[in-house]
């Protein structure tokens, strides 16, 4: 282990044992940190296993969870949501953020083409895209602002927001038209120490970027917005398409639980129990028969 780092360039870094656990002289820094997980997640293995939210062992008699939360909404109205609030250093949150995406959210689905040998592959939202419109909140945020960088995973969309917004001269008509020329950045040290973990370029690239990897994955167009004021940056990433049909699936399969369960609880409280009985033998028996006739 001591050997591979050093290859990669780890020169904080002394390993004492395999498993992390704090052991006199076992060191490492946040830099090495980061070299070592960008050189983890380019195997497959890896990548997959963190995609991987809950698991069991010793057949079901253990369970492992994925603890990382950000703030993520399972529904339109927001009534059901996780929430994580993360601390430290700005890099470390980034990399958190990241990392809780790429395994808890991100998804890939394989389309059979007809007449097609390959099928389709597809991202509900490409990771590079991500990536890039948070590493970019991170960049250029007022820190002299209190308020948090907000990252809300909703059912169909990713947004981000964060204050304040781009600097002058750059206004909401750029943005839109991808034209950033602009070279006075906010927070240029940030800017470089991002630049050396290879997150950022800062040499205005990150929109168009955004947008073309949008385009390699077949998603919509990220919408970016300020205001006239420049107080806030919006970027909103729209789910693809192939997934909004599971999303759509889903909401209605809530509904008809919601409606099935409103009808079962309204019933029952107005019938005695023999009459309920055979009124929802009746209610069961017509599904039956109108989901026989879709087939």
């Amino acid at each position: 282990m001591n050997e591979r780092a050093k290859e990669l360039g780890m020169n904080d870094t002394v390993f004492k044992n395999c498993h992390g656990i704090d052991e006199d002289g076992h060191v490492t820094s946040a830099h090495d940190i980061a070299v070592m997980s960008r050189e983890l997640i380019k195997h497959e293995k890896i990548f997959e296993y963190t995609t991987i939210w809950m698991d069991t062992l010793r057949d079901g008699t253990s369970e492992l969870v994925n603890t990382n939360k950000l703030v993520r909404f399972y529904d339109d109205v927001g009534d059901h949501f996780d929430e994580k609030i993360l601390h430290g250093p700005i890099h470390l949150q980034l990399q958190e953020a990241l990392d809780y995406i790429r395994s808890q959210v991100i998804v890939e689905k394989v389309v059979k083409v007809d007449d097609k040998a390959e099928a389709n592959r597809a991202y509900n939202y490409p990771y590079t895209a991500i990536e890039e419109v948070l590493s970019n909140a991170v960049y250029h945020k007022s820190y002299d602002d209190r308020n948090p960088i907000e990252v809300r995973i909703e059912p169909t969309s990713i947004i981000v927001y964060s204050l304040a917004g781009p600097m002058p001269p750059i206004t909401n008509d750029d943005l839109k038209n991808e034209r950033v020329l602009s070279r006075n950045y906010r927070n240029r040290r940030i800017g470089d120490f991002l630049k050396e973990l290879d997150l950022t370029e800062g040499r205005c690239t990150g929109i168009p970027t955004i947008q073309e990897e949008l385009a390699k994955n077949g998603s919509p167009r990220a919408f970016i917005e300020t205001d006239e004021d420049r107080s806030y940056f919006i970027t909103r990433l729209f789910i693809h398409e192939e997934f909004t049909k599971d999303a759509n699936q889903s909401k209605m399969n809530e509904v008809d639980e919601k409606n099935e369960r409103s009808l079962s609880e309204v019933l029952s409280e107005v019938l005695i129990k023999k009459d309920f009985d055979r009124i929802m033998e009746i209610v069961k028996a017509g599904i039956e028969i109108i989901e026989g006739e879709k087939v």
